[in-house]
């Protein structure tokens, strides 16, 4: 679904805004499949290769057919189907055999047969080859295998790759393939919007360019769950509804991965928020499949930000004093390096001073922060000292982990979740913990925000981000639902991000 070219202003919220235009051309999701026929239909020169019909088929199934098996390709390349209004009238002359019309339409009938099998099977697919040709030849011959097709359709293609080849024709480069060992958690803070389930159905259809597996989270309604399965969305949740996200992200991040923990092939659970936006090509380092090995989180400025850095690590003590603390079994706060203790994170924050963020001495940090180091379940992960050490704050709007980490995440996020720290003070400590206790790897990502209201969320925000010599993994924000022109404006936003890469 789009929004209508009635209304591109943000916060255009009334349902009746969001008809569907039957005038204009519709663009299938490229990781969907859309039936067309040999009949009224443009193939670009960067489709030749996608002509061949099998010849096993009847002309009443062979043409369909053709047009699903090519679009088990598409995707890989970046082809998208387009329909619109036809410009040419066709007269056909029906057959006066009776048995030629028997005969085809129970082609027809034996197509609509197999066609969830085939979509099912097109729809799982993969292949280790880094080709398109290898990869058209290695579909077809798994196609016979399950009697799709039959082997003189293999051999008859192997002709036509080869004729392609001979004549100089340039095969498309494998530059959007779907990563089918991730799993994207998309989080929606707020679900009160009228668009809510456009909004949804839209984020969640354009990451299916990228990743095969995505799911949302948010304190959707019962009715928003109803809906979004309609439109085959999983969505996954827990007990905390709070609409900001400051606690649900966690128990959300958390099910996830348990979730995802029996799920064959997938090996890592993503998440960012539906206000941030991602460069695939930066966080992949341009492999596939996904390296799933490393933590990955996100950080603003290696000069002033250490988000997820191992701060026993950090050479300047002063830097380290100023993101990091340590809380002892009786509350006693200390700066960490133990130069200075206060009862308090609030007298910490003051007297030391600490990076002045005024979230670390509200509750839902700094006090709660307390109450946990309390807690005898947390005792395990205490420094050598006796002290548990809690690392920087972190802007959470994204987080890689990996599934061998999670039934340990889940352990600490049920504990940081128990005494209610938030997010933001929570992951960088509940990551640094895990890398202590199994050696892991964590790589940070550089975010890309701005919270200016020249910028914020606009245009302006994702023009900055492309000049700035960095390789951005993380934007934020850029929400569908204040983008001055709406889906476009996310759509445009989304794929210009892609393949950004500073200048030499």
């Amino acid at each position: 679904k789009k929004k209508g070219d009635d209304d591109g202003r943000a916060g255009a919220h009334s349902r009746d805004r969001y008809r569907r235009n039957t005038q204009g051309p519709i663009v299938a999701p490229s990781h969907s499949f859309a039936p067309y026929n040999m009949h009224s239909t443009i193939h670009m020169p960067s489709t030749l290769w996608s002509l061949f019909l099998p010849i096993s088929l009847s002309p009443r199934q062979a043409d369909i057919a053709r047009s699903y098996f090519a679009q088990c390709l598409f995707s890989d390349v970046g082809i998208r189907v387009a329909y619109s209004l036809s410009v040419i009238r066709t007269e056909r002359e029906f057959p006066s055999d009776i048995n030629q019309c028997r005969a085809e339409a129970d082609a027809e009938i034996e197509m609509l047969v197999r066609l969830d099998s085939i979509i099912r099977f097109l729809s799982e697919w993969d292949s280790p080859c880094n080709t398109l040709p290898s990869r058209m030849e290695h579909l077809w011959r798994d196609l016979y295998a399950r009697r799709f097709i039959q082997q003189e359709d293999v051999q008859a293609l192997q002709f036509w790759l080869q004729s392609l080849q001979q004549i100089g024709y340039k095969f498309p480069s494998l530059s959007k393939r779907r990563y089918r060992n991730v799993a994207v958690m998309g989080h929606f803070n707020y679900a009160q919007s009228p668009s809510q389930v456009d909004d949804v159905v839209f984020w969640t259809q354009k990451y299916r360019e990228w990743f095969e597996t995505v799911v949302v989270t948010g304190p959707f309604s019962s009715e928003h769950k109803e809906e979004l399965e309609q439109h085959s969305i999983r969505t996954i949740d827990g007990n905390y509804n709070d609409e900001g996200g400051y606690l649900q992200v966690t128990e959300n991040l958390k099910n996830a991965l348990l979730y995802f923990k029996n799920v064959t092939n997938v090996d890592s659970v993503m998440y960012f928020h539906d206000d941030g936006m991602i460069n695939v090509t930066e966080l992949s380092q341009g492999q596939y499949p996904f390296p799933t090995n490393d933590i990955i989180g996100n950080y603003r400025d290696q000069r002033y930000d250490l988000s997820y850095a191992d701060v026993r690590t950090i050479k300047d003590a002063e830097l380290a004093n100023q993101f990091s603390y340590r809380i002892f079994p009786n509350a006693t706060v200390c700066a960490f390096n133990k130069t200075l203790c206060q009862p308090s994170v609030k007298k910490l924050y003051r007297s030391l001073p600490l990076y002045q963020w005024g979230m670390t001495t509200k509750s839902y940090c700094g006090v709660h922060q307390q109450k946990l180091a309390q807690d005898e379940e947390i005792f395990p992960y205490h420094e050598d000292d006796g002290s548990l050490l809690f690392s920087s704050f972190t802007q959470s709007d994204f987080l890689h982990i990996p599934i061998k980490y999670a039934d340990e995440f889940a352990k600490l996020a049920s504990l940081f979740l128990k005494h209610e720290v938030i997010h933001e003070c929570a992951w960088g400590t509940i990551i640094d913990m895990i890398r202590k206790k199994f050696n892991a790897t964590v790589r940070v990502t550089m975010l890309c925000t701005s919270w200016g209201p020249k910028r914020r969320g606009k245009k302006a925000l994702i023009d900055r981000c492309i000049r700035d010599r960095v390789d951005y993994g993380v934007f934020h924000p850029y929400k569908i639902g204040y983008t001055e022109n709406g889906y476009r404006g996310y759509d445009w936003a989304l794929d210009i991000v892609q393949d950004r890469k500073s200048p030499p």
